[in-house]
């Protein structure tokens, strides 16, 4: 099939419709953070020859020679075979000055931020304590982070970033896409365990009424206090603290979300204006390609992969419409007037069209079916002999609501139709006695 998508419009008069709007807010925060770059750290940090030759005397095993060892020169199975010899340090000299810098600077960076939060920590310590959080008023304002960057520059030597976000929310994928600090994670006091990330992290503070097995819990992060030391995989470190955190609500007030309200009620009110519409548009498409009515209208004309019918419960996801069942049903009822998928080809375009609303997206589709290939026998056969079928079947009777057992004699005729050859509506059966013999099949 082949849609183009039209502006958004109106739903029939009559049919109620549900657009899945709502106002109600994620959980969600402000956040200030420094960050201290690894290769700031690394540029301080200075070994010399006393402190290299001590760490080979003291780690031998770290410099063990890789080449195989030569067989002992005695075949009796009780000769030991000769330890392993260890490298020469001018081998490994280099290697450890790396290895002592990289540990320096991590260690001095660690030092930094533990200076930074005792500091933040010191300036709250005048407020009362309640279960491990601070009842800190909500007019108090710490130390912005800059200052304390500044004075950590000052003291250390070792420039540091500041950012702060107070202008916006930031939730769960947003606080991930922050720039080095979105993929960082808690510097953990437990080497046996993974470290944790900071997007958990955050969410673990006492405003969000973490889990009492949450393991995060126990750090008591909350507003206006600084955060534990974090570091990323190339070993920035960073230091974060909420400006102000809000736990999932709906809104107070229209005022509140009233732009966003607004907006979404013009779109609602065009898509019924186009659903109104919607004969008019399928008799343009008689006169006219799908591609010439997509030009004129600045949308684009979408042809997506062949797709199956599905279920009821799951529809497939259809490029640029997604998981829409009215829209499955639409196309399928075009390309099943047809017998065979030649004499759907054979037929004009304006045959194999059709129009269908699309209220998730407040959209209205546009479709020609140009092709439709039927399920051959041999495959229905072997779909039927799968077990796992009447359970499908089962839930499509479900799907369409009906009272009761949906198995019943009486289900099974009003959703089929059916009646005997030269039956009239005198002639079906009565509804009460449907029901009593709707259990003996």
């Amino acid at each position: 099939a082949e849609a183009t998508d039209g502006p958004a419009a109106s739903e029939t008069a009559g049919v109620k419709r549900t657009y899945r709007f709502g106002y109600r807010t994620p959980d969600r925060v402000r956040i200030e953070y420094l960050t201290i770059d690894f290769a700031q750290l690394l540029a301080k940090a200075q070994v010399d020859f006393a402190q290299a030759m001590a760490y080979y005397n003291e780690n031998p095993g770290q410099f063990l020679d890789d080449a195989p060892a030569p067989p002992p020169e005695s075949d009796s199975p009780e000769a030991t075979p000769p330890a392993p010899k260890v490298r020469p340090f001018d081998q490994v000299r280099s290697e450890i000055v790396t290895l002592l810098r990289e540990q320096q600077a991590f260690d001095l960076g660690e030092r930094m931020l533990q200076a930074a939060r005792a500091l933040l920590m010191d300036e709250a310590r005048q407020f009362p304590e309640t279960g491990g959080y601070k009842r800190i008023p909500e007019s108090w304002q710490p130390t912005p982070l800059a200052e304390v960057a500044q004075k950590l520059e000052a003291q250390f030597g070792v420039p540091i970033r500041t950012r702060r976000i107070d202008n916006t929310w930031l939730d769960r994928q947003t606080l991930g896409e922050l720039e080095g600090l979105g993929r960082a994670f808690v510097i953990h006091d437990d080497p046996r365990q993974m470290p944790p990330p900071f997007v958990e992290y955050v969410f673990s503070a006492g405003v969000f009424d973490p889990a009492p097995t949450n393991p995060l819990a126990r750090l008591r992060l909350q507003a206006k206090l600084p955060s534990h030391a974090l570091a990323d995989f190339d070993s920035n470190l960073y230091l974060f603290r909420l400006i102000e955190a809000q736990k999932t609500r709906a809104p107070e007030s229209l005022d509140e979300v009233r732009e966003q309200a607004e907006a979404d009620a013009r779109k609602v009110l065009a898509y019924r204006m186009l659903l109104a519409e919607k004969d008019a548009w399928i008799q343009r498409l008689t006169g006219e390609s799908l591609e010439a009515i997509a030009e004129d209208a600045g949308v684009t004309v979408r042809r997506p992969a062949p797709f199956t019918k599905g279920s009821r419960m799951a529809p497939p996801v259809v490029e640029g419409v997604g998981a829409s069942r009215a829209f499955i049903q639409a196309v399928f009822t075009v390309a099943e007037r047809f017998a065979d998928p030649a004499s759907l080809k054979a037929a004009p375009a304006h045959e194999r069209i059709t129009a269908v609303g699309l209220d998730h997206q407040l959209e209205l589709a546009l479709v020609r079916v140009d092709d439709f290939i039927p399920i051959p026998r041999s495959r229905y056969l072997t779909a039927v002999a799968d077990p796992t079928w009447k359970l499908n079947i089962y839930a499509e009777l479900l799907g369409d609501r009906f009272e009761g057992n949906p198995l019943t004699l009486e289900a099974l005729i009003r959703r089929t139709g059916f009646r005997h050859a030269g039956e009239s509506d005198s002639d079906q059966p009565d509804p009460a006695q449907a029901r009593a013999g709707g259990d003996q099949g």
